[in-house]
C-alpha cells in the first residue's frame, strides 16, 4: 500500500507527493460533503411537510385547499386569517386593539367625532315620557318605534309590544304617539311595560303629502321623517353597549327574541349596524318603480346606475349599537338638505322641480338605500346586510301583489306554515322568524281582516 496516497497524504507531508493530485482529492471530498448536506436538508424538509399535512388528521381545520398549497402558502394564509380575526375584533370594540389598520382607525375616529357633536345638541324640553310611563333603563337593550296614527288601537299595542314581551324581550320598548293618544291606551302600554311619549307635532296635508313641524319649529317635514329625530334623541339615553332596534310599528310582529337570534353573526364585534333586504329577485332597486324613483329623484340618474342593481334594503327595521343608530339617524336627516345629497354628486345640481319630486312619503327608503350601498355608512361603521329570510327580521311584503315576479302564496314558498289559529312565519332554514315585517300586506287575503284568528304569535297575549 502506498502510504503517500489516500487520506494519509492530508496528514503526512512528503516531498514526492504531487500537489495537483492532493488538490483533486480535496475537491472530491468536498463534493461528497456537499451532497451529504443537501440530502440531509431534503430529509428535514420532507419531515416538516409531513407534520404540516398531518394537521388534517388531528382536526386542526386544514382542508383540501390547504394541502394543495405550498408550505409557505399555508403559513401566509394562516397569517391572513389571524389578521382578519384581529381586525374584526378591533373594529367591533370601537377603537381597541393594536392590529387596526389606518382606515379602521379613521372610521372609529369619525364615529367618535360625530357622536361628540351630536351629544352637544339640545333636545326639546317637552320631549319626555308621559307621567304614568315607565322610565328608561340606560343599561338595557331597547326597541324604538313611532306609532304616529290618529286611529291607534289596542290591537296594535298587543301585536307589537305584546308579542315582544311574550317571546322574552326584557329590555325597554319606547313608543312615540300623537299628543293625546297615549291616555286612551294607557292600560295596554302599562301591561306591556312600554315607555310612551306624547309627541307635539303640527301636521297639514293628507295622504302622501302630510308634513309636520315638531315642538313649535318652523320647518315642516314629511311625517315619516319625524321618527329619525326620535331615534337619535332616544338613543342618547342609552349606554354605548346597548343594542338598539329601530322599527316600523303597525306592520311588525315578534315570534321570538330577535336580540338573541344568530347574534354572533351581526352584533359587535362583527358589525355595528345591521340591515335587512327584501326578496331577490322580486325587489331590486332599478326594477322597482318606487325605489328607483326615490333614488333618481333624490340623487339623480347616475346615482341610480351606481346602486340600482342591488336588492332593496328596507328602512323599516334595522339594528345597531347606540352610536351607530345615532349616526345613521343623523345621516338620514341630513339627506333632507339637497346640498348635502349633491355635495359629491356625479351630475349637476337638480332644478326645483326635481327637488320637489324627492320630498315625499317614503323618501327615507331612498335615503336608506343610498347610505347603505353608496359607501356612506361604511365611513363610520361596519355593516351586516341580511338577505330576506336569513336573519332576525323577515321582510315578507314583496311576495304579494301584482308586481311580484314569482307569484306563489306564502304557504307555497314555505314562509307560512301551520293551521289557523297556529300559523307562523319561517326563515328559509326552517327557524321561526323572530321578527315578521310588512305583515299588513296580507290582512285582506291570507288573514281575512282577522289576524288573531290565524297567527299563533297573537294567541294568549296580555
Amino acid at each position: 500500500m502506498n502510504i503517500h496516497t489516500g487520506w494519509y497524504t492530508f496528514f503526512t507531508p512528503h516531498p514526492h507527493i504531487d500537489k495537483e493530485e492532493v488538490s483533486q482529492y480535496f475537491i472530491g471530498i468536498m463534493q461528497v460533503l456537499v451532497l451529504f448536506l443537501l440530502m440531509l436538508f431534503g430529509l428535514l424538509a420532507m419531515g416538516i411537510s409531513f407534520f404540516n399535512r398531518s394537521d388534517v388528521h388531528r382536526g386542526d381545520g386544514v382542508d383540501i385547499e390547504d394541502l394543495a398549497m405550498t408550505s409557505g402558502g399555508r403559513r401566509l394564509q394562516k397569517r391572513r386569517d389571524r389578521g382578519e380575526r384581529m381586525r374584526g375584533s378591533s373594529i367591533g370594540s370601537g377603537g381597541g386593539g393594536t392590529e387596526q389598520t389606518a382606515a379602521q382607525k379613521r372610521k372609529v375616529n369619525r364615529m367618535k367625532s360625530f357622536i361628540n357633536n351630536m351629544m352637544a345638541e339640545e333636545i326639546p324640553k317637552d320631549f319626555k315620557p308621559v307621567d304614568w310611563s315607565l322610565k328608561h333603563r340606560p343599561n338595557s337593550d331597547v326597541i324604538l318605534a313611532a306609532a304616529m296614527y290618529v286611529d291607534l288601537e289596542a290591537s296594535s299595542v298587543k301585536q307589537f309590544c305584546g308579542t315582544a314581551r311574550k317571546y322574552g324581550f326584557k329590555g325597554d320598548i319606547v313608543i312615540a304617539v300623537y299628543d293625546g293618544t297615549a291616555d286612551k291606551l294607557q292600560k295596554y302600554f302599562v301591561d306591556t311595560g312600554s315607555i310612551v311619549y306624547n309627541v307635539k307635532a303640527e301636521c297639514t296635508g293628507a295622504n302622501h303629502d302630510v308634513k309636520c313641524t315638531l315642538y313649535g319649529g318652523t320647518t315642516a317635514y314629511p311625517i315619516n321623517m319625524l321618527r329619525y329625530y326620535f331615534y337619535k334623541w332616544w338613543a342618547r339615553v342609552y349606554n354605548p353597549t346597548a343594542i338598539v332596534m329601530m322599527s316600523d310599528y303597525r306592520d311588525v310582529m315578534f315570534q321570538s327574541n330577535p336580540f338573541e337570534y344568530k347574534k354572533l353573526e351581526w352584533q359587535p364585534p362583527v358589525a355595528q349596524f345591521t340591515v335587512f333586504q327584501e326578496n331577490h329577485p322580486i325587489k331590486v332597486i332599478d326594477r322597482c318603480v318606487f325605489n328607483a324613483g326615490w333614488i333618481e329623484s333624490c340623487y339623480g340618474g347616475k346615482a341610480l346606475k351606481k346602486i340600482g342593481s342591488n336588492t332593496v334594503s328596507c328602512s323599516g327595521v334595522s339594528f345597531g349599537t347606540r352610536d351607530a343608530i345615532m349616526v345613521y339617524a343623523e345621516l338620514i336627516l341630513k339627506q333632507l338638505d339637497v346640498s348635502e345629497r349633491y355635495q359629491d354628486s356625479m351630475e349637476g345640481f337638480p332644478d326645483e322641480k326635481q327637488q320637489k319630486r324627492c320630498i315625499s312619503v317614503g323618501m327615507d327608503q331612498g335615503f336608506h338605500n343610498w347610505l347603505v350601498y353608496s359607501g356612506e355608512l361604511d365611513k363610520y361603521m361596519n355593516l351586516k346586510i341580511y338577505q330576506q329570510g336569513e336573519g332576525p327580521v323577515n321582510t315578507v311584503g314583496s311576495f304579494g301583489g301584482a308586481r311580484a315576479v314569482l307569484k306563489f302564496s306564502l304557504e307555497k314558498w314555505g314562509i307560512v306554515k301551520g293551521e289557523s289559529p297556529n300559523k307562523y312565519f319561517y326563515n328559509w332554514n326552517g327557524d321561526k322568524s323572530p321578527v315578521v315585517h310588512q305583515l299588513d300586506r296580507y290582512i285582506d287575503t291570507l288573514f281575512k281582516r282577522n289576524m288573531p284568528a290565524h297567527l299563533g304569535a297573537l294567541q294568549n297575549l296580555v
